[in-house]
């Protein structure tokens, strides 16, 4: 009887085990449903709806979410490592391919640069330091098509009119060693609009300021002067201040040393909404705009093209000026101005010249004479 009476606790002890078992499981079926959801968050980040698409991007960058996991690692590594001066003097920039494309209504310029560089240093290089305007932000850089990991830093430098230069500390696979040669491939872009910092931190006006530092881009008028007022493309440059004696001069004079046998190739592509630019001087070479590609919409801008080909810089730096303007060539002098010169001198638009059509084109003549005189007193003077 002990006997039936032990089975039959067991049976009922199993059965309360068992129904104790059901209902504690459903409470642990919510966790076990909650864990997959951040991967199931995670599964379309590929599609970064934060991505800016630079020219073209294939599709293997957008497929494996691992590629965005390891980028903060790889940053985070590279970050501690820094360039010194002797590096950065190292660094001889020996052939630029630049593609370039300007937004004027956004201020905007974004570059695909394709660089052959040189070590002229007596050490291999184990990273090399590649600098732009503290307007303009890196976004990739490659050696035969590898992405290649590269640290952030800031410098102060009065080479760029903002007064400040974005460096790229980028890490070899392997040291490139003394007069050794390397072809890189880096996109970068952002604003440039008119920044006087440096001269404004001495205490110049505001306005003498910006009447010296202009560099820009606008729908109007796009200048780039290159370095020493604006770095629109990869440098390798030790940092300079303006009120540290002639330093910052010395500097740019041993820059265009440097680089006075390298080539440059400049490939341009501008947007525009209304009147499209119709002069383009590339690193001091007039060239001809083509016809517009697309006619803006409402909705879309229009484009035009121009293109340098390869081009000894000789004692230059690259420079880039677009800009809508009217083009008089006289005595073998080319001048770009806003109206003709009979308009700037007064000779349209007027009642009595419209009565008197031989009267009006002689009274022109002579202002359009004085102008010129004018003009040309004032080239004689330097001004």
């Amino acid at each position: 009887m002990k006997i039936w009476k032990s089975i039959a606790a067991a049976v009922l002890c199993g059965a309360f085990c068992g129904a104790a078992a059901q209902q504690q499981t459903p409470a642990l079926q919510p966790s076990q449903t909650q864990q997959p959801s951040p991967t199931g968050q995670g599964t379309p980040q590929p599609s970064n709806p934060n991505a800016k698409v630079i020219f073209s991007r294939s599709d293997e960058d957008e497929v494996p979410a691992k590629t965005e996991t390891a980028k903060p690692e790889a940053t985070k590594a590279s970050d501690t490592v820094k360039a010194t001066d002797q590096e950065r003097g190292s660094v001889t920039f020996t052939a630029y391919d630049l593609d370039v494309h300007l937004a004027p209504r956004e201020h905007i310029l974004t570059v695909r640069a394709r660089i052959e560089l040189r070590n002229d240093g007596e050490q291999p290089l184990k990273v090399i330091p590649l600098q732009i305007s503290s307007s303009l932000q890196f976004e990739d850089v490659s050696l035969d098509g590898k992405r290649l990991v590269f640290g952030r830093q800031v410098l102060n430098s009065d080479v760029d009119h903002t007064g400040q230069l974005n460096e790229a500390v980028v890490e070899l696979p392997s040291p490139l060693a003394p007069k050794a040669t390397l072809k890189l491939e880096t996109v970068y872009s952002g604003p440039i609009e008119i920044d006087a910092k440096r001269l404004i931190q001495l205490g110049t006006p505001d306005d003498v300021a910006e009447r010296s530092d202009w560099d820009r881009i606008s729908e109007d008028f796009t200048g780039l002067r290159g370095f020493g007022n604006s770095v629109w493309y990869p440098v390798s440059s030790s940092p300079v201040l303006l009120g540290d004696g002639a330093k910052l001069f010395a500097e740019i004079g041993a820059q265009k040393l440097r680089q006075s046998e390298a080539s440059a190739t400049v490939r341009v592509s501008v947007e525009f909404f209304g009147v499209p630019p119709t002069v383009a001087v590339l690193n001091g070479h007039a060239v001809e705009i083509d016809k517009p590609t697309a006619m803006p919409t409402t909705d879309y801008p229009g484009i035009v093209t121009c293109s340098l080909p390869p081009t000894k810089l000789g004692f230059a730096v690259p420079s880039l000026f677009v800009a809508s303007r009217t083009l008089s060539e006289s005595n073998g002098v080319r001048l770009c101005s806003r109206r003709k010169y009979g308009e700037r001198a007064g000779c349209h638009g007027s009642g009595d010249n419209r009565q008197a059509p031989g009267r009006a084109m002689a009274g022109c003549k002579a202002k359009e004479a004085a102008y010129r005189r004018r003009f040309a007193g004032a080239g004689r003077r330097g001004l």
